[in-house]
């Protein structure tokens, strides 16, 4: 009976989404052409995110794996107490992603969006991932209606159309949520951001502004972090290690399975669901973006009906909830997930006693190293220049052109400590005229982004480990002015 009746619905689904595939052959994620003009700056850095209209098969297997599994594997929904209710306007939510559609389930909450001054983030809806991921914040059901009715949120966005982040965009709606948070925090209300951040480039400034938006009191983040997202253990980076009340959220599939698309390791405490039916579009989603606030939810649930409750008393609570499942990564790794119950999501709880805090660790301050290369004289083989660079440490290098024949190319090579080579080849195509390069990464990330003035001119490399030297190749190039930035 059950299997007749999925098929049934797949089969209307199906229905409806050709008529859909074939009024519309646009991609998922439409690009903005301004979005992808940011001159002299790093390109934004693409979510790894899917929203893709659902086949039948698939809308039933994700029906069955629901039915079948002891642990949620889609978005919470929950029924209100009447103190929750009554403390429906003592906590707010803040959303870091696109601008929102005015979807059904917005009818039913009190919202404002407010693109930051400093951001260049459009006003205007163009990419379904914020309703997407607000739908497990706010508990939407599947008839769209929010599970936090007239609950606050402040939609701050940050990301672009494309679904990809901009870092000056970023910080313009970091420095946005303080302020919020702040605002709230003196008014006595609890504030809890949802953010999914890619994490192959982080500076320093962001790094900042998100631990001081963590260190609020009563502002809670509940963070995904797109860095490397096949199963990789990304704890070590600096991002994880100087911001230690993050709540950082991996991802699961059909209930007690490793998302494909997550992060590993011992800073992600809590797995939640990152593939299943969006109620919000009837969508597939999948992405680790769709987890974090499925965590959010809980958080709030909890704070709503206990408004004191600390993150160590959180932490309690939302433990209490999960069981431990053992999975193995792509990389071979062995990784405890705590995984969410179906039967206890919901249940409130009482307040535990409150735990001694362990004190906030101050950041570890970085060593840096100069960085010095002569010019540069074009030869077939990379020349290599011996300049480490600690895994910590944020750099530029700026190469201007000044020997050049049309159409030849130069590349850009980096040996990490363990003798590993990865190298960009770029294209400069005009005579006499200067071009500079610039290579950035984050502070203590394996992505290396390569800018030129050209759009030819970018390349995205890998980099595992520090940096101890890099060199040139390209025997018609010659560059002058190589300093680190």
């Amino acid at each position: 009976m059950y299997n007749s009746l999925s098929k049934f619905v797949a089969l209307l689904l199906l229905q409806n989404i050709n008529n859909l595939v074939s009024a519309s052959a646009t991609a998922e994620f439409p690009l903005n052409p301004n979005d992808t003009c940011l001159e002299n700056s790093e390109f934004p850095e693409p979510m790894p995110d899917l929203m893709d209209l659902p086949i039948p098969e698939l809308f039933s297997q994700e029906l069955e794996a629901d039915a079948a599994s002891d642990y949620i594997s889609k978005q919470v929904t929950c029924n209100l107490t009447q103190t929750a209710q009554a403390n429906i306007g003592k906590v707010e939510f803040i959303s870091i992603d696109t601008v929102p559609d005015s979807f059904k389930y917005m009818q039913s909450i009190n919202y404002q969006i407010v693109i930051p001054p400093e951001s260049g983030v459009e006003n205007r809806y163009c990419n379904p991932h914020c309703d997407e991921t607000m739908g497990g914040a706010l508990g939407v059901n599947d008839l769209g209606v929010a599970t936090f009715k007239g609950i606050k949120v402040n939609f701050d966005p940050g990301l672009l159309c494309s679904g990809s982040g901009y870092e000056p965009f970023l910080i313009a709606s970091l420095k946005q949520a303080i302020q919020i948070a702040r605002n709230n925090s003196a008014l006595g209300k609890t504030t809890i951001t949802t953010y999914s951040i890619g994490g192959s480039y982080n500076t320093l400034e962001k790094i900042a502004l998100m631990r001081e938006l963590t260190e609020i009191e009563n502002s809670f983040v509940v963070t995904v972090i797109g860095n490397d997202l096949t199963q990789r253990n990304n704890c070590p980076l600096r991002f994880f290690v100087d911001i230690p009340k993050l709540f950082i959220i991996g991802g699961t599939q059909n209930g007690d399975q490793l998302s494909r698309y997550s992060m590993a390791g011992d800073c992600v405490k809590y797995y939640a669901p990152a593939k299943y039916i969006s109620p919000v579009t009837k969508n597939l989603n999948e992405g680790v973006s769709f987890a974090g606030p499925i965590v959010a939810m809980l958080i709030g649930n909890f704070k709503l009906n206990h408004l004191d409750a600390s993150r160590a008393q959180i932490d309690q609570h939302l433990l209490s909830m999960t069981d431990v499942v053992t999975r193995t990564t792509a990389q071979n790794a062995t990784v405890n997930m705590h995984i969410f119950r179906k039967d206890s999501v919901c249940n409130i709880g009482t307040l535990p006693p409150v735990p001694t805090p362990p004190p906030t660790p101050a950041p570890t301050p970085c060593q840096t190293t100069n960085m010095t290369v002569a010019n540069f004289v074009g030869t077939n083989n990379f020349k290599w220049f011996n300049n480490k660079l600690a895994n910590c440490q944020p750099f530029c290098i700026q190469l201007a052109v000044y020997k050049n024949q049309a159409n030849t190319q130069a590349s850009i090579g980096f040996r990490t400590a363990d003798n590993k080579v990865k190298t960009a080849t770029l294209s400069p195509t005009k005579l006499k005229i200067l071009y500079a390069f610039n290579a950035k990464r984050e502070v203590g990330a394996n992505m290396l982004h390569i800018t030129g003035s050209q759009s030819n001119q970018t390349k995205d490399i890998l980099l595992e480990g520090e940096i101890k030297q890099f060199g040139f190749k390209g025997n018609k190039v010659s560059f002058k002015n190589i300093v680190s930035c």
